[in-house]
């Protein structure tokens, strides 16, 4: 699975619209300084999810980070929601 986000494709491991929350979770491997990490998806108004297995879905108007941790292995899980 794939996310594309400001003209840039990540492979992502998973990515869904947490209900409950609204925010769109995503975890993907990236060993970048979270400066760099914020740049790519703080503001993304579009965000672009392709996938042969559970479709391809677009995310309009995650613009807001709440949430980013580091995970063991490389691995960074970011939780995005609306702005306003």
């Amino acid at each position: 699975m794939t996310a594309t986000v400001k003209g840039k494709t990540f492979l992502v491991d998973w990515m869904w619209l947490m209900g409950n929350t609204g925010e769109l979770m995503f975890r993907y491997s990236d060993n970048r300084h979270f400066s760099d990490i914020v740049a790519d998806w703080s503001g993304a108004a579009v965000i672009e999810r392709k996938s042969e297995n559970e479709g391809d879905i677009t995310y309009n108007g995650f613009t807001a980070i709440t949430r980013i941790i580091r995970l063991p292995g490389g691995k960074v899980e970011i939780a995005l929601a609306k702005g306003e």
